[in-house]
């Protein structure tokens, strides 16, 4: 699965492959343009009712759910870094739509014979979440869809990295599920859980998949 390929090829090879690169993710930038332009549109029709923007950072408790099971193998969770931007949408009272534009760093650590390999995915990820804010707290609860667009993956065992790019689609697609609660002086505590509901393994057959989990805490501000 993690078998990395090394292609010699020229210039029209080159343009070949592109062209393959964009028509497989084509769906992906299609959701993600439909998702930031309804964005957009809930921005130009609720800009004078409140909106805020802000910034956050945090860590991921990341691990990749294999199926299959393997015996032999056993997973722990890896720490991964995220950080990004997100707006504050209200379109009722105690309701908001959250859009975020995120990096976060997921993957596994895989450990077989007595040896290790961490498992590192860098993800840009497009969260919209319906938010409610319960009346009176500053307590909130959201959930919505994910959309992923893989930038490197890397093995790293023994001190020697490796890309692993030919091993992992460049899409994911989650469901995310968490609260928040807001603190003086416009921060905020976020808990969210990362649920990967498509398989990012490229060579996967049968029943074989591979899906990203990742609990998440993050600090934010907004303004």
């Amino acid at each position: 699965m993690f078998t990395v390929f090394a292609t010699a090829f020229d210039l029209n090879i080159f343009i070949k492959k592109l062209k393959i690169i964009f028509m497989k993710n084509l769906k992906l930038y299609l959701l993600s343009a439909s998702m930031l332009l309804t964005v957009n549109l809930f921005a130009q029709k609720f800009k004078t009712s409140g909106v805020s923007y802000g910034v956050k950072a945090g860590i991921n408790i990341a691990n990749i759910a294999i199926e299959p099971s393997d015996a032999t193998v056993s997973q722990k969770s890896i720490i991964g870094f995220n950080a990004g931007v997100f707006a504050t949408l209200p379109i009722a009272l105690g309701f908001a739509i959250q859009p975020e534009l995120l990096y976060s760093g997921l993957g596994t650590r895989a450990t077989t014979g007595g040896q290790s390999v961490d498992i590192k995915l860098d993800y840009i990820t497009l969260p919209v979440l319906a938010k409610y804010k319960i009346i009176g707290t500053g307590l909130g609860i959201y959930i919505g869809p994910q959309v992923g667009y893989i930038l490197s993956s890397k093995a790293k065992a023994g001190g020697v990295s490796v890309d692993v790019d030919d091993s992992f689609k460049k899409a994911d697609f989650s469901g995310i599920g968490g609260v928040d609660y807001a603190l003086p002086l416009g921060l905020s505590l976020s808990a969210r859980y990362q649920l990967g509901l498509v398989n990012i393994a490229k060579e996967a057959s049968g029943d074989e998949s591979a899906k990203n989990n990742a609990f998440t805490l993050s600090l934010g501000f907004s303004f």
